[in-house]
């Protein structure tokens, strides 16, 4: 059995490592952003300092990722709702959800800036 001393040790280590090297990625897309500043981020980068093709992986992989990851979240969303409000279905505030994000990626950029921190 571990101690907890034992097990705050590792997860200290496991976050600091982790962190560094999240924090490797980053200061590598910055500074391929200073060498050469591209319009249209990472995906860019790729194609123009590996190939075309990674950079047509790598676009289609964000895509996907969001189209995983965006529902899943509102699934979740819709079961924290859930904790307060059982006579409505999850799946309605599923829906709810999904409207609320269409709506606000259809209004202009001042309105969508606005409703960020407000998800």
């Amino acid at each position: 059995m571990l101690r907890p001393a034992a097990l705050t040790y590792g997860l200290s280590i496991g976050y600091t490592f982790t962190g560094f090297l999240a924090s490797t990625v980053v200061v590598s897309i910055a500074e391929l952003s200073a060498l050469v500043p591209l319009s249209g981020g990472i995906i860019r980068h790729a194609g123009y300092f590996v190939d075309p093709a990674l950079a047509f992986a790598n676009g289609w992989n964000l895509i996907y990722s969001y189209l995983v990851s965006i529902p899943a979240e509102m699934v979740a969303a819709a079961v924290i709702i859930d904790f307060w409000s059982t006579e409505i279905s999850n799946g309605i505030w599923t829906t709810i959800l999904g409207i609320a994000v269409i709506v606000s990626n259809l209004c202009l950029v001042r309105v969508y800036g606005e409703a960020g921190p407000y998800p």
